[in-house]
């Protein structure tokens, strides 16, 4: 289905739930409300060739506004317009363009406060630099492990049809003799999925190649370590650290 069509779905539930979360914070917090004037943009009175110019002068810009008053996605927009949004200095032909103006038109909600716009930008952008931080961990094993002079680098392999990732191998080329699963486990309701997306990496490299195949942790439930331990294949999964751990990886793998 579309996004309209998703949306139309849960058209009436939501707006339930609006009214609903309205009427309750209204009522609790009836002590601390003021009214005051605000921008509301009366997106009724904006055409689709309106939307098709502002998204030809800034694309990147233009698209990521609509994203944050539609609700709709990069995924969304790739999988009902076979449209991929592109980076910053993304140009854009005329009937791309086109199709995003109708695209978004009919996603637009009526009438959108400037505010309601910047506070959903605001907490967006706080997960996707959080994600990006988060990833940074990876990073940092990656250049502890070439300080000490072995080369890693992520790389993929096609096994059985299939292609995989693996954050860090030696050598950076031809087969592999180490490879590293970087993962972070920070909530205790994912440690299931997580050491299951270990199992399945290592299953299917060990299927192919003799690589030392190791596990490397991030998890901050100390207390249960156990219970990550004992869901981790241990027939193709040679050594598991965790993040206090480091230092005693980096020394071991020296001496493979």
């Amino acid at each position: 289905m579309s996004q309209k069509e998703y949306r139309d779905i849960f058209a009436s539930e939501l707006d339930r739930r609006e009214k609903e979360l309205e009427h309750y914070a209204r009522t609790v917090f009836a002590n601390h409300i003021s009214s005051r004037e605000e921008y509301v943009i009366d997106s009724s009175s904006i055409t689709a060739d309106e939307l098709k110019q502002l998204i030809m002068e800034n694309p990147f810009k233009m698209v990521q506004l609509l994203f944050r008053m539609t609700g709709a996605s990069p995924r969304s927009v790739a999988r009902d317009l076979r449209v991929r949004v592109g980076p910053e200095r993304w140009r854009i032909a005329a009937e791309i363009a086109a199709k995003l103006a109708r695209y978004f038109k009919e996603l637009l909600p009526r009438p959108i406060p400037v505010a309601a716009i910047l506070f959903h930008d605001r907490i967006q952008r706080e997960n996707e630099l959080v994600r990006s931080y988060k990833g940074r961990w990876e990073i940092y094993i990656v250049g502890l492990l070439n300080e000490k002079g072995r080369q890693f680098a992520k790389r993929r392999f096609k096994i059985q049809k299939k292609i995989i990732e693996v954050d860090c191998v030696h050598p950076a080329k031809g087969d592999p003799t180490i490879a590293i699963n970087v993962k972070r486990i920070e909530a205790l309701e994912d440690y299931q999925k997580r050491t299951d997306e270990i199992n399945a990496k290592a299953r299917e490299l060990k299927s192919l190649y003799g690589a030392v195949f190791i596990a490397c942790i991030f998890f901050p439930f100390s207390e249960k370590k156990d219970m990550v331990l004992n869901r981790l294949d241990r027939t193709v999964i040679d050594r598991v650290y965790f993040q206090d751990e480091i230092a005693k990886m980096l020394e071991d793998i020296q001496a493979i």
